[in-house]
């Protein structure tokens, strides 16, 4: 686990993270205002996570628990209201549980590679990945805000979601390659200058010679 380091950059994405609790309160009351007070909400912690990034940038504070706690963040942002739109029929189960499942997978690496003390950073499939599914789960919110229109909303809400699916398959390729990469850097070559071949290998390269 990376040393917890608050910075800028830091601080807006713990920010989100704060803003869950709210959107879920507000969309369980059902009623309008409530939903849009949820949405505006929703509305402002999506906008962190382009203003981490950029204070991390400009501010040059890009630390590796920021790089860890800002994907992990995004994760659990997305899926809480997903979930919730999705038990308000506002957006297909089965396509947010495709997504979720994807992500677990993502997850899984990052923590493999946090506890030998390494971070995955996100790359740039991820955020368009975000940036699909932020624009999804805002199709559920207008679904709820407006009934009459909910069913043509829902429809191009599911299919952003997956459109959001797709466009995170390079991501992970692009993740499962950097772990294989490491993970070949950590094992030395037994004919690496420095590693002493064992007595079997060097025996049955003699008899192969003779």
């Amino acid at each position: 686990m990376p040393r917890i380091e608050i910075n800028p950059a830091v601080a807006l994405t713990l920010a989100r993270g704060a803003s869950i609790p709210v959107i879920l309160i507000l969309l369980t009351r059902h009623n309008a205002t409530s939903a849009a007070w949820a949405a505006a909400v929703f509305v402002a912690g999506a906008l962190t996570d382009f203003l981490d990034g950029l204070a991390a940038r400009k501010l040059r504070c890009v630390t590796p628990f920021g790089s860890f706690i800002d994907p992990l963040c995004d994760k659990i942002f997305i899926y809480s209201v997903a979930f919730t739109l999705s038990a308000r029929e506002s957006l297909s189960f089965a396509i947010v549980t495709a997504n979720f499942a994807r992500d677990l997978a993502v997850d899984a690496l990052r923590t493999r590679s946090a506890i030998a003390g390494e971070v995955l950073p996100a790359n740039r499939w991820g955020k368009v990945k975000f940036t699909l599914q932020v624009s999804a789960l805002g199709l559920g919110f207008a679904a709820v805000l407006f009934p009459s229109e909910s069913t043509s909303l829902v429809r191009t809400a599911n299919v952003t979601l997956a459109a959001a699916l797709v466009a995170s398959v390079p991501g992970l390729l692009l993740l499962i390659k950097a772990v294989r990469k490491r993970k070949e850097a950590a094992i030395p070559s037994v004919y690496s200058p420095g590693v002493q071949a064992s007595p079997a290998i060097t025996t049955g390269k003699r008899r192969g010679t003779q």
